[in-house]
């Protein structure tokens, strides 16, 4: 897995840095040379990240989660339902709220690519800023940036403590729809009280497993907005393109 790992980051690396370099002279005239470096940067972080999520992170919890729903059910049918009702509404209320999240993180990373971007950009021409006196007027771009990248963070991160509120109230929406339904069963005799503890010791465990699924949303999200700047580099078509059977001067070594 390590070797597999890192010779698609040498693979993908020298595809991008042959298609990028492809590109016509204005799209690195329109394109700031920080934001290139950030984002091929971070893609290089970002497909490692992914890679270790679905190998190392998402094992665990499914297996825990399909384990748990057979071993209740060979005790009560009627828990292992709700357990299976569960785990279907949760998993599915986190995908939409992870995926309204997305595109919210979308804005986000921009912003904060163009930030950065720009940032690099005045650092590397910080002789031309001096000589044409240009400062404060630099200044107050960066404070409109630097702004607006704020202001996209602190919405997506309203937005996610909304959705961690969201998993507490499912995770007491379980227990108490549990105990319920153990109560009936107790009354009607058909269940014993261990039980109830083999149902109460699953339920805590599964609602640990999958927060932590819900914190994989949460880094998958943002790992897939990140992707998605650096496609946008090498998916666009190169402006000029070579002639269909054109003819190519193979230059000599000297």
């Amino acid at each position: 897995m390590v070797r597999a790992q890192i010779d698609t980051m040498k693979v993908i690396s020298q595809e991008a840095f042959a298609y990028i370099h492809r590109h016509s002279s204005n799209f690195f005239a329109n394109t700031m040379s920080g934001s290139l470096l950030k984002r091929i940067k971070e893609w290089m972080h970002e497909f490692e990240n992914m890679y270790d999520i679905f190998v190392f992170n998402l094992i665990s919890p499914i297996g825990l989660t399909i384990g748990s729903i057979i071993i209740l059910s060979t005790e009560s049918i009627l828990l292992g339902v709700v357990l299976t009702l569960w785990t279907i509404m949760y998993v599915t209320t986190q995908v939409l709220m992870y995926r309204k999240k997305w595109l919210q993180e979308e804005q986000a990373v921009s912003s904060k690519s163009v930030w950065s971007g720009y940032l690099a950009d005045t650092f590397s021409n910080h002789d031309t800023i001096q000589h044409m006196w240009s400062i404060v007027y630099e200044e107050n771009i960066h404070t409109n940036k630097l702004t607006d990248r704020v202001r996209k963070e602190k919405k997506t991160r309203y937005y996610g403590n909304k959705i961690y509120a969201t998993a507490w109230w499912f995770a007491n929406l379980l227990r108490i729809w549990g105990i319920v339904s153990i109560i009936l069963l107790r009354q009607q005799w058909v269940v014993e009280i261990s039980v109830l503890i083999l149902f109460l010791l699953y339920v805590d465990k599964l609602i640990h497993e999958l927060r932590w699924i819900g914190n994989i949303f949460k880094r998958l999200v943002s790992s897939l907005e990140n992707w998605r700047e650096y496609l946008a580099l090498i998916t666009p078509p190169h402006e000029i393109q070579n002639r269909k059977n054109a003819f190519f001067a193979r230059r000599e070594k000297p």
